[in-house]
């Protein structure tokens, strides 16, 4: 006990009102997802066309650690697992390899996927078999 005498006290009325906010933001979540989905769309393409390689791998890795870092929060959780496995292939700072770019063009077209069909969770068969193909064509 003597050790948590240190820990503020949750205040329960203060707990409600930050519950009640994320719930607000879920409502708006989906059309987030919707926009997230089409930047890394417009990302992949610009590296695809030249342009500037190295910034727009340094942006698609941005792109989707945001979804990883979001998607979670407001119930999609295989956005996020995904997001997470499309951020290890981009590697921050490097320029993506060529033989790479089929790779992440897989986890945005999964992620364009889940996010079309709204697919909210983890998915659970079918969400584990989406990371294990993911996770194989990674090695």
């Amino acid at each position: 006990m003597a050790e948590n005498a240190h820990m503020p006290k949750l205040d329960a009325d203060l707990l409600a009102k930050a519950e009640a906010a994320v719930e607000a933001l879920k409502e708006g979540y989906r059309e987030h997802l919707v926009a997230a989905g089409n930047r890394l769309t417009e990302l992949l393409s610009a590296y695809c066309a030249g342009t500037d390689r190295l910034e727009t791998a340094r942006d698609l890795f941005a792109a989707g650690h945001d979804l990883k870092g979001q998607a979670a929060t407001f119930g999609y959780e295989l956005i996020t697992e995904v997001a997470d496995l499309l951020c290890d292939v981009l590697r921050p700072g490097e320029e993506i390899q060529v033989a790479e770019v089929n790779l992440v063009e897989v986890h945005i077209e999964t992620l364009l996927k889940l996010i079309d069909q709204d697919f909210q969770g983890a998915g659970g068969e079918t969400g584990e078999a989406i990371l294990q193909h993911l996770r194989s064509l990674a090695k």
